[in-house]
C-alpha cells in the first residue's frame, strides 16, 4: 500500500512488470517483482500517482540529425524522417508519437522520434496512469556507449550520449551472443551513417545482485563484442525531467470523460451556488423588509397607546360635549330661535321647554286654536337655525284636547 506523496511506478522487468514506490527526491525502492506479463493483472496499483514506463519491445526508435538548428522545424522534420521510413502510426491508437532531442546546438540536433505500438488488449494496468514514459529514459544511462539488460525475457540494448537515450532495441534472444553481438553492431553502423556516434563501451546491468549474466557469460561476450566491457547491478528507476507526451487512445477517451463529468459537476455546483445565492438573497430581503415592518408596526402599537386618549376625548367632545360649546347649539340661542318662530299675538303658550344630552329639543305648549300650531312648525321649519340643524315631528300627532283649548308636544332631533 502506497503512503501519501509517494509515486508508483509500473516499470518492465527481467521476466514480468515491477513496482516501484518512492518520490523523486528520496528515490524508489522495489515493492513487487512479479511474473505477470500483461500489466492488467498487477494488484495494488491505488492511492497514489501511477506512472507506466513502456518496455523497449514496444517502441520504435527513429534517431536522425537534423542540419538545422531551428527548433521550430524539428517535429515537421520528424514527421518526414519517420513517414521516409515507412514508420506507420495508428491515427486511432491515441498520442503515439513523441521527440526528445538529444542534442542541440546552433547549426544541428540529434533528434529521437519514438513511436509506440498500438497498446493490445491486458497490455494496459485496470487503473488508468497518470502518466507513461519508455524504459530507456527511466534508468540512468552513461554517458557514451551502449547499455545492456534482460527485459521482459529477452536482452535489450540502448546506446546513449550526454547521459540521454539515443536509440533503443529490443532482441529476441534470452542469451548474451553472437546474434546479440551482430544487432548490436549493425545498428551502431546505422547511427554511424547518419553521422551519430557512439562511444565504443558496453555495460551490462545485472537484473538481480549475484545473478545472471554470471561472469564467464560476459567474458565471452566481451571478447566477441570487441570492446570495453563492465557489469553493474541494474540501478533503480529514475524519473526524466518531463515526463512523455505519450497517451493510448483508452486512456485519453478515458481523461476526456472525466473531464466532462468533472466539468458537468462544476457547472451544477455553479448553477446550485447561483440558486442558492439569490434564495437567499430574497430571504435575506424577506428578513429585512419583515424586520422593518416589525419595528413600524410596534412604533404604530406605541402611537396607538398614546392616542387612546386622543381619540377618547375626541369622541367625548363630538357626542357629548360639542352641544355645549358650539355656540350654534347654545341652549339659550335655541330658545331664542325658538321663541322667534311664535305665532304674534301670544297665540301659542309655552309650557315647557328642554333641551337633551344629545342637543335634541322638547316644546309643550298650548293653543287656543290648532291653526297657531300649524303656523309656529311652520315658522320652526323656516328658521335658518332650526330647519338645517334639527329634524321636527308632526305635532298634530301628539294634540290633546283639554276643555277649549289644545294642548301640543313638539319634538325636534338635532341631525349628526
Amino acid at each position: 500500500m502506497a503512503s501519501k506523496g509517494e509515486l508508483t511506478l509500473i516499470v518492465p522487468g527481467a521476466r514480468g512488470w515491477d513496482i516501484w514506490r518512492g518520490t523523486k527526491a528520496e528515490g524508489f525502492r522495489l515493492d513487487h517483482r512479479g511474473e505477470e506479463v500483461l500489466a492488467s493483472d498487477l494488484k495494488g496499483l491505488s492511492g497514489s500517482e501511477l506512472t507506466m514506463v513502456f518496455p523497449v519491445r514496444n517502441v520504435t526508435f527513429a534517431p536522425f540529425m537534423f542540419p538545422s538548428g531551428e527548433i521550430e522545424l524539428q517535429k515537421d522534420a520528424a514527421t518526414m524522417h519517420m513517414e521516409r521510413l515507412g514508420i506507420k502510426v495508428d491515427p486511432f491508437g491515441g498520442q503515439l508519437t513523441d521527440l526528445f532531442n538529444v542534442e542541440q546546438n546552433e547549426e544541428s540536433a540529434v533528434l529521437l522520434p519514438v513511436v509506440l505500438s498500438s497498446p493490445e488488449e491486458g497490455t494496459i494496468p485496470t487503473r488508468a496512469p497518470n502518466h507513461f514514459d519508455v524504459s530507456p529514459r527511466m534508468f540512468p544511462l552513461p554517458r557514451g556507449g551502449v547499455t545492456l539488460w534482460m527485459e521482459m525475457g529477452v536482452w535489450v540494448f540502448a546506446f546513449s550520449g550526454h547521459g540521454k537515450v539515443l536509440y533503443a532495441q529490443a532482441t529476441t534472444e534470452t542469451e548474451l551472443g553472437s546474434e546479440l553481438v551482430r544487432d548490436i553492431q549493425l545498428a551502431r553502423t546505422q547511427l554511424s551513417i547518419q553521422g551519430i556516434h557512439v562511444t565504443e563501451s558496453c555495460l551490462v546491468w545485472r537484473s538481480e545482485e549475484g545473478g545472471a549474466p554470471f561472469d564467464s557469460e560476459v567474458d565471452v561476450f566481451g571478447s566477441m563484442l570487441t570492446v570495453p566491457l563492465s557489469v553493474e547491478n541494474k540501478p533503480q528507476p529514475i524519473l526524466p525531467e518531463q515526463y512523455s507526451e505519450l497517451l493510448p487512445a483508452d486512456i485519453s477517451a478515458e481523461r476526456r470523460s472525466k473531464a466532462a463529468k468533472h466539468r458537468s459537476m462544476t457547472i451544477a455546483a455553479l448553477v446550485a451556488l447561483l440558486y442558492l445565492g439569490v434564495v437567499g438573497y430574497f430571504v435575506w430581503d424577506y428578513v429585512d423588509l419583515k424586520s422593518q415592518r416589525d419595528f413600524v408596526q410596534r412604533e404604530a402599537d406605541e402611537l396607538r397607546e398614546k392616542s387612546g386618549s386622543v381619540t377618547n376625548f375626541i369622541r367625548v367632545w363630538d357626542g357629548d360635549l360639542e352641544p355645549m360649546v358650539n355656540e350654534k347649539f347654545y341652549p339659550v340661542d335655541v330658545l331664542h330661535s325658538v321663541a322667534k318662530s311664535l305665532p304674534p299675538g301670544r297665540t301659542v303658550k309655552f309650557k315647557e321647554f328642554a333641551v337633551g344630552p344629545e342637543g335634541d329639543i322638547t316644546i309643550e305648549a298650548e293653543s287656543k286654536e290648532p291653526k297657531h300650531l300649524t303656523a309656529f312648525r311652520s315658522n320652526l321649519l323656516k328658521s335658518e337655525v332650526l330647519r338645517n340643524d334639527y329634524l321636527w315631528n308632526d305635532p298634530s300627532k301628539n294634540k290633546q284636547t283639554k276643555g277649549e283649548g289644545w294642548g301640543f308636544r313638539l319634538e325636534g332631533t338635532r341631525k349628526l
